[in-house]
């Protein structure tokens, strides 16, 4: 018996981090009952998906921690406080839309250069300036022609500002060689 209940705290505490999404209520054809039974689905589905998000999405910062601390109760709520809560979670779901929305035009800035025979960098403007260089830039040797020295694919520095940024590489590809690299500019939201 001691064994069993040992063996049922276990599974307990190995599935307490784990976040499911509450099944709906059975509806049974009374007004009233059926109302609060789904008031009562709907706030536990909405906690539920906050968690859900506050698990997945860790740069949400304190602002979904402490939203999430403010969820209502089943047992007391009412029309009004259900209300609120579908309000607050749109509230929600259109500022992480919006920071979605604002990141995949950020991830938009891209491009290809080449850095050709004896040349150790290139410099790459931008089509619009940016705000600050405090950006990053992500880079990947895509081809060569030639015989290039493997080190002319390794990129070792890179100089920013708002208007360009220019790559350096420890050993030019050499006469006749060159290495094409595709770049892509990433920022913060707090960058802007």
């Amino acid at each position: 018996m001691a064994e069993e209940d040992q063996t049922t705290e276990t599974t307990e505490a190995q599935t307490s981090n784990l976040v499911s999404i509450p099944g709906p209520p059975r509806i049974e054809g009374q007004i009233d009952p059926n109302l609060r039974a789904m008031v009562e689905w709907l706030l536990q589905f909405y906690s539920t998906f906050q968690r859900i998000i506050a698990q997945l999405d860790p740069s949400n910062g304190p602002g979904a921690a402490d939203a999430l601390q403010n969820v209502i109760d089943p047992a007391s709520a009412t029309p009004a406080t259900a209300q609120q809560t579908a309000n607050d979670a749109k509230a929600l779901a259109t500022a992480a839309n919006n920071r979605s929305i604002a990141n995949r035009d950020i991830i938009r800035t891209f491009g290809q250069f080449t850095i050709t025979g004896t040349a150790l960098t290139e410099t790459v403007e931008f089509d619009e300036e940016q705000p600050n260089d405090t950006y990053n830039i992500v880079i990947t040797a895509a081809a060569f022609t030639g015989t290039p020295a493997f080190e002319a694919f390794v990129p070792v520095g890179i100089a920013k500002t708002t208007e360009d940024f220019t790559v350096s590489v420890s050993v030019a590809p050499g006469t006749g060689n060159s290495v094409t690299f595709d770049w892509q500019l990433r920022r913060n939201d707090e960058d802007e």
